[in-house]
């Protein structure tokens, strides 16, 4: 995939992130946030480097995971909770931009955009 990630992709994966995220001892996301048009530039290339290189940074994979009460049956059964993972805000942004690049790579090679039309086209369905 030969595509680049620009500064705008970045900004647009910012501004629509939660900043519900782990960051201890970090950087807080809502800082993140609020600098999203100064960091935008500097996080396309590093994220360029990250898919230039195949580089996935280790602390990026981590989460924490919380168990939340599913609101029925016992409380003290651990059945009753669902997992949530709480990644770093930067993976997020990352996960996004990762996303906007497949989508313009599909959308040139195929000529479609929706999942549907995408998997009519790829699989003849």
């Amino acid at each position: 995939m030969e595509l680049e990630t620009k500064p705008e992709m970045v900004l647009k994966a910012i501004k629509s992130t939660k900043a519900v995220t782990i960051e201890p001892n970090e950087v807080p996301p809502v800082f993140l946030k609020g600098m999203s048009s100064y960091l935008n530039e500097p996080l396309s290339k590093i994220f360029n480097e990250c898919f230039k290189q195949g580089i996935y940074p280790k602390k990026w994979k981590l989460s924490l995971v919380t168990p939340l009460y599913k609101k029925k049956g016992k409380m003290n059964i651990p059945g009753n909770y669902r997992p949530i993972a709480n990644t770093y805000f930067l993976s997020k942004v990352f996960e996004r931009v990762l996303k906007q690049r497949i989508d313009a790579h599909i959308l040139k090679k195929v000529g479609v955009y929706s999942p549907i039309h995408v998997a009519e086209a790829l699989y003849g369905l």
